[in-house]
């Protein structure tokens, strides 16, 4: 169980040929992905997360298999009903997705593009303890 008692869903088998080959990613990262960082106040602690997000049942498998190319990652449970995230939570655990971001990032089409840079640009900052 997670914090908020919704449960870390299991990863489910995967015939999806989800791959961080092609510029599929980014675009799903721009409609339902989201970049967080968050600090705690009176504090130098720190949240850093990737997500997407997904509402249906038929989203899990896609979201195994980013789990297995990323080798980070849980998938869980949204407070929302038959809504599901999956995430990377941690400084280590999101650079995973920094080559991915980054060999692509020429093709984003929308503001995501300033998220991820200021995301990425914070972690290292943060890396370095100037936070």
């Amino acid at each position: 169980m997670t914090k908020k008692n919704i449960p870390i869903i299991k990863y489910l088998p995967n015939k999806i040929l989800v791959s961080l080959e092609t510029c599929w990613l980014l675009g799903f990262t721009e409609a339902e992905g989201c970049f967080t960082i968050s600090f705690l106040s009176n504090s130098t602690a720190f949240r850093t997360r990737f997500e997407l997000s997904q509402k249906g049942v038929c989203h899990l498998p896609m979201f195994t298999r980013l789990a297995q190319l990323f080798k980070v990652g849980v998938i869980s449970g949204h407070y929302h009903k038959d809504n599901y995230e999956f995430i990377i939570s941690g400084l280590s655990n999101v650079s995973a997705i920094y080559g991915y971001f980054d060999k692509y990032i020429d093709h984003f089409k929308g503001i995501k593009k300033d998220s991820y840079l200021k995301f990425k640009a914070l972690n290292a900052r943060i890396a370095n303890k100037e936070h």
